[in-house]
């Protein structure tokens, strides 16, 4: 719920990425603003990866196994620099990330 005369910052969106060919998407940074972000799914019903990573580093954590017939991913707590996508996923799936950003 909205404060009274608070507005949505633009943290507060919809990232829609792509799996290519390996069913791997390109990295996504959360905007430093980012309370909450969430994986809501696929277009393909097929299991997948989240990774991440702070943008100063190419080493990187698998966040969350998402198994077949799941769909959406945990809530997780934004982070300043974190980095975001999915791995071992299905070839050219589109998936829709969630992020909630503060209020202004």
């Amino acid at each position: 719920m909205q404060r009274a005369g608070a507005t949505r910052s633009q943290a507060t969106r919809f990232v829609e990425i792509r799996t290519d060919g390996t069913g791997a998407s390109p990295y996504f940074q959360l905007d430093d603003r980012v309370r909450w972000w969430q994986c809501l799914g696929s277009t393909v019903n097929a299991g997948y990866q989240i990774h991440t990573r702070t943008s100063q580093s190419l080493a990187f954590a698998i966040t969350q196994i998402v198994a077949v017939n799941v769909g959406r991913s945990d809530v997780f707590v934004g982070c300043p620099s974190l980095q975001v996508r999915i791995s071992n996923g299905p070839v050219n799936a589109t998936y829709i990330f969630a992020l909630q950003g503060s209020d202004t």
